[in-house]
């Protein structure tokens, strides 16, 4: 009896100790500490390293983990997509070694539920995609609250962080590089938000932005994060979207500017991205703030002076949103994506400015009435837009250059858009059109204004006064081109190549532009450097003789004249007319035409 009882003790004490203490092969109840940084309490899931029963794939552990556990993911290269769809921590050994590799493809991570870390992680390789969805190193859903992002480098996908309409996000101590669209961007009603000492990297020339927000209404904590040619943007189109607690942040080794409610003031010379809200009487003159995420962005402001300041090399040049009686002029504006953007704004000035190789649009004017853009000189890259007027009327837009530096040939390009009645023309001299000769084939001109107007899409609007020259650019024009002899007899629908070259006396970057005899021209193309060889190549479908031509002009739009023509014979094949004959043709159309 007696050995019964104490049989019957000891098992009743495994039992209880078993209760206190569970053994599992994949759970861990206790409190761990590794490398002296990571605490954690409560069921711990280990992914990675050498332990028994550890997962190899982190989506695994997150489909046996249960509310509130914890993944801890050991150091390596983890080539998959997470989505997160439970309250869980996941944190990694050693951010730079602890590797999650979405290899181009989507979100790294995309978290769908309350009360999530992410720590301590290198997330990288997500998608590039923005037009459909918009890819991240880690998403949040709509309405998410008390998600952690803290201590990861997030790298080389088209967004870093992504979150809408979610409270009680906390973005701390992160790096961030080589995202080639906004690194930060928190859009929506959340509140309670904050961006917290944060590295954010973008390389000069790169894709990328630093942080954006977007019509976020609560106030939002940026403090003591660090830019390097990046910075903070803001939408909005009340006040509150552009209120919030932003201070301590440094671009470029500068302090960000970021000012509110302020009258009277002159803003120092060394202040980099500029974003004013609800200010009057603000002169921004000698500035020079490259490199950054905006130059100047003006909110709810009136009677501010912009002048003789560079803003290139950034996202954004200058922004005016709900801004009245500002007076921009004398400003240059070089590599940047939208160079001059006014929206719901009313009787400023557009004045004098140099705005080259803008990658998305040159002046965008949206919704805003009664401005003046006059004597500015505006070149883009590509397919996009010089200027662009979207249900904005009573706008003057005359005594303007608009240039193209570059286009891609695989997509239209328009010059001017236009949605509303605006005046193109002061009733003497309008503006000056890159594309004018391209458009309108063998226009006549006075030496100052072609006589056909030029459209402006979608037709609702015309300059009834182009000018043949740019206005206010002091420029030498190229040397008149040589076409270099190529052959003088070919066959319908045969690709020919023609050769030219000049020189530019100024050493400007130069575009050539072939009248091919058949009433068709190809377009500016280039630029190509002084004295370079250019080949272009013709196809012709009917027969005859064509007589071709070439005229070259500089980066500022300065033409040289037409080039000496030479003659192509089309046969209606190309073996019943002998060589011999074809070259007599030749010289007696070369001859007659003298």
């Amino acid at each position: 009896m007696k050995r019964k009882m104490v049989l019957i003790s000891i098992i009743f004490f495994l039992i209880i100790i078993n209760i206190l203490n569970p053994i599992s092969l994949s759970l861990d109840i206790k409190k761990i500490t590794i490398n002296k940084e990571i605490s954690i309490e409560g069921n711990t899931l280990y992914v990675g390293g050498t332990g028994p029963n550890n997962y190899s794939k982190i989506k695994d552990a997150i489909n046996d983990a249960l509310i509130g556990d914890t993944i801890f993911v050991y150091n390596g290269i983890y080539y998959e997509r997470i989505i997160l769809y439970k309250s869980l921590n996941i944190i990694g050994e050693n951010k730079e070694k602890t590797i999650v590799d979405c290899l181009d493809k989507t979100d790294v991570i995309k978290i769908s539920a309350d009360n999530v870390t992410i720590k301590n992680l290198t997330l990288c390789d997500a998608g590039q995609n923005f037009l459909y969805t918009t890819d991240a190193g880690i998403e949040i859903s709509d309405n998410k609250n008390n998600i952690t992002i803290e201590n990861n480098i997030i790298t080389k996908g088209y967004c870093g962080v992504l979150t809408q309409n979610s409270d009680n996000v906390s973005i701390k101590n992160n790096i961030f590089h080589t995202n080639n669209g906004p690194n930060i961007w928190i859009s929506g009603e959340g509140e309670k938000n904050s961006i917290i000492g944060n590295k954010i990297t973008r390389k000069i020339n790169e894709k990328g932005g630093g942080i954006w927000l977007e019509t976020c209404s609560a106030k939002t904590i940026i403090k003591n994060n660090i830019f390097t040619n990046s910075g903070i943007f803001i939408f909005g189109n009340t006040i509150d979207h552009f209120t919030h607690e932003i201070q301590g942040n440094v671009v470029n080794n500068k302090s960000l500017f970021y000012v509110i409610n302020q009258n009277n003031l002159h803003i120092p010379i060394d202040a980099v991205n500029l974003i004013l809200v609800n200010c009057s009487n603000i002169l921004i003159n000698e500035i020079n703030a490259s490199n950054v995420e905006t130059g100047v962005l003006l909110a709810f402001c009136s009677n501010v002076t912009i002048k003789n300041s560079d803003f290139s090399y950034s996202n954004g040049g200058i922004t005016l949103i709900n801004i009245t009686n500002c007076k921009i002029t004398n400003n240059t504006i070089t590599d940047v994506g939208d160079a001059i953007t006014i929206k719901y704004s009313y009787k400023n000035i557009i004045n004098n400015n140099t705005i080259f190789r803008a990658n998305r649009l040159g002046i965008e004017v949206v919704n805003s009435d009664n401005n003046s853009i006059i004597k500015n000189t505006v070149s883009t890259n590509f397919s996009t837009r010089n200027i662009e007027l979207i249900n904005s009327y009573n706008n003057k837009i005359y005594h303007n250059n608009f240039l193209v530096y570059n286009k891609d040939s695989s997509y239209p390009y328009y010059i001017a858009v236009d949605t509303g009645v605006n005046q193109w023309d002061d009733g003497d001299l309008g503006n000056y059109w890159w594309d004018y000769e391209e458009k309108y084939l063998d226009t006549d001109d006075n030496g100052v204004t072609y006589y056909g107007a030029y459209e402006i899409l979608p037709d609702y609007n015309k300059d009834n006064k182009p000018l043949v020259k740019p206005i206010g650019i002091i420029s030498n024009p190229p040397m008149k081109p040589i076409i270099i002899r190529g052959k003088i007899y070919g066959g319908k629908n045969v690709n020919y190549e023609f050769n030219t070259t000049t020189l530019e006396p100024d050493g400007d970057e130069l575009y050539y532009l072939f009248d091919w005899g058949d009433g068709t021209k190809n377009g500016w193309i280039g630029p190509y450097n002084s004295e370079d060889v250019v080949s272009v190549n013709k196809t012709w479908e009917k027969i005859g003789f064509y007589k071709i031509k070439v005229k070259s002009k500089d980066v500022y739009g300065f033409e040289s004249q037409w080039s000496d023509s030479i003659r192509i014979i089309i046969p209606k094949t190309q073996h019943i007319i002998k060589f011999e004959f074809l070259r007599f043709l030749n010289n007696f159309f070369n001859f007659y035409n003298k």
